[in-house]
């Protein structure tokens, strides 16, 4: 069972692991009567699984993934995997073209006193909810 507890606290190992791990050693708890460890744990493993899943996903999917087989919560986190580093790439080669070394990059703070020497200036942050 520790097995199962370290591979679920490692934060760097593949949320799908973490996951099935989770409902591994949930049952476990289970068998020992340890129901609030067992529910504690996987409500932190249902909040995991937020941030894995996307729309595409079904909801079933998504249910299927605590359950059952996670095959398809795996494929999904190695879809954004692939896309996360194929836009890191894409940025890299982006900035080490000429006039563009700060593409998507904040200005910095000189850039933003220059902009406001003349008048106010105004910033939107956008983000996504979690």
């Amino acid at each position: 069972m520790s097995s199962f507890q370290e591979g679920w606290k490692c934060r760097n190992s593949p949320r799908s692991v973490r996951i099935s791990l989770a409902r591994g050693l949930a049952n476990h708890l289970a068998t020992k009567f340890d129901w609030e460890g067992s529910s504690t744990l996987l409500e932190e493993a249902v909040e995991l699984l937020r941030t894995v899943s996307l729309r595409s996903l079904r909801h079933t999917d998504k249910q299927y993934a605590l359950v059952g087989d996670s095959s398809s919560v795996g494929q999904e986190e190695n879809r954004r995997w692939k896309a996360e580093n194929c836009s890191k790439e894409m940025l890299v080669e982006i900035r080490s073209e000429r006039g563009f070394q700060n593409f998507l990059l904040p200005p910095t703070e000189d850039e933003l006193k220059m902009a406001a020497s003349s008048g106010p200036i105004v910033v939107v942050n956008v983000s996504l909810p979690t």
